[in-house]
């Protein structure tokens, strides 16, 4: 991998002049939307999930599977558009909502020496409602159908992972188990970090939609303060239009049993309450 990335790497300008902000996140936090709006502001470039979004070589560096050399000539190579395009424009600040970067966070500051990374948290309650809620229509039987019923569906698992607690209970956990599994890994994982890297902070999600003191300091955060005073509360009824889960397949957490409720505290308990969500 290391050779074939450094051929296509020729010519590739770096990012030393560029100001580069990440947004990541578990999904299902309005990262679609809050890219939709960065993106009508002069001056900056923004964009949601480029291609490639790499997710899956963020899971193959988790996992062991790739180096930091590897990734960061892969990384270069997979953003040389973005740069070329962003030269052109005359643009110096990029901003790249992308839940596929999140474990790639410690290599990304090799590439993007100008960086910020604004972690994105949703209460684990919601996340899971709206998680298990995302469907697709079956032809076969004329019905929507959870998308993670299905076992090809889940690109990282606990099982992939010799370290995790939860190596070995993959297939004992259900869909919402799943999530809630995947939501503390993420944001654990992220958690680790910022308490190591000023350049990384985390928000609430209900505190950038509905609060907004907070929802002005995630915007000059992101933007390295070229953007001032803007509060994404103004555009929220905008957020609707745009990715939101318009159904849900799946209970209010007010309507879970018991199983629900303890492996939720099992999971995400330690992260809820330091994030505020108990």
């Amino acid at each position: 991998m290391g050779k074939l990335w450094k051929l296509k790497n020729r010519g590739i300008k770096d990012w030393t002049d560029v100001n580069v902000s990440v947004i990541v996140s578990t999904g299902r936090t309005g990262t679609k939307f809050i890219a939709e709006q960065f993106r009508r502001i002069p001056g900056i470039s923004a964009e949601h999930e480029p291609t490639p979004n790499c997710e899956i070589e963020g899971y193959g560096y988790l996992r062991g599977d790739l180096t930091e050399n590897e990734l960061v000539s892969f990384l270069r190579s997979a953003r040389k558009d973005v740069r070329k395009k962003l030269h052109r424009k005359k643009e110096y600040c990029y901003i790249e909502s992308n839940g596929g970067l999140i474990f790639l966070i410690p290599v990304l500051k090799q590439v993007f020496p100008n960086l910020r990374v604004a972690h994105i948290i949703r209460d684990p309650r919601d996340f899971v409602r709206s998680a298990c809620s995302r469907v697709y229509y079956s032809t076969e039987t004329g019905k929507m159908v959870q998308a993670y019923l299905f076992e090809d569906k889940w690109k990282l698992k606990s099982s992939q992972l010799k370290s995790d607690l939860y190596c070995g209970r993959w297939r004992e956990m259900n869909m919402p188990e799943r999530f809630m599994w995947m939501w503390n890994l993420k944001n654990e994982y992220v958690q680790k970090l910022e308490n190591e890297n000023d350049y990384i902070r985390s928000f609430r999600f209900e505190d950038i939609f509905f609060n907004e003191k907070q929802s002005i300091d995630f915007t000059e955060f992101v933007s390295f303060g070229e953007v001032r005073g803007l509060s994404l509360l103004s555009r929220r009824t905008a957020y609707s239009d745009l990715n939101k889960t318009k159904k849900f397949y799946f209970p209010h957490y007010k309507d879970w049993g018991k199983e629900e409720i303890d492996k939720l505290s099992e999971h995400c308990g330690r992260l809820m309450k330091i994030y505020g969500y108990c």
